[in-house]
């Protein structure tokens, strides 16, 4: 139970950082919904893995290169599925122009179940 609840602190944490910074950016600095997610996303990641790996998956074994290559891997394929969903959203869905981080909700929700199930058995196994 403890997992759930510091990975769900997490995705809301990066949650946050990505809506917040995808707003900035296309609110203040003209940049488009697509281009913006780039830093915002990366943004976010580096947040939850901060949570991640000292409080959700903690371990004793020691964070290695290794480790992070794993890390990396992982949050690259559940990227993927979370940018397929977002740009899904954002083509057809109604979200008004001003409002792109609405589109992070379904994104985040088909993407966490992956990135839950990775890091628990795949990168922070030990």
């Amino acid at each position: 139970m403890r997992h759930i609840f510091f990975f769900i602190l997490a995705g809301g944490v990066a949650f946050i950082v990505d809506a917040g910074l995808l707003q900035v950016l296309v609110g203040f600095l003209s940049v488009t919904p697509i281009i913006a997610r780039i830093p915002s996303f990366s943004l976010a990641v580096f947040a939850s893995w901060l949570i991640n790996s000292k409080l959700t998956f903690k371990s004793d074994a020691p964070r290695t290169p290794k480790q992070a290559k794993v890390y990396a891997l992982s949050m690259i394929i559940g990227g993927f599925l979370n940018w397929v969903v977002y740009v899904a959203a954002l083509t057809y869905l109604p979200i008004p122009d001003a409002w792109p981080a609405i589109a992070l909700f379904p994104a985040v929700a088909i993407s966490m179940i992956f990135n839950y199930l990775a890091m628990r058995y795949w990168v922070f196994k030990g």
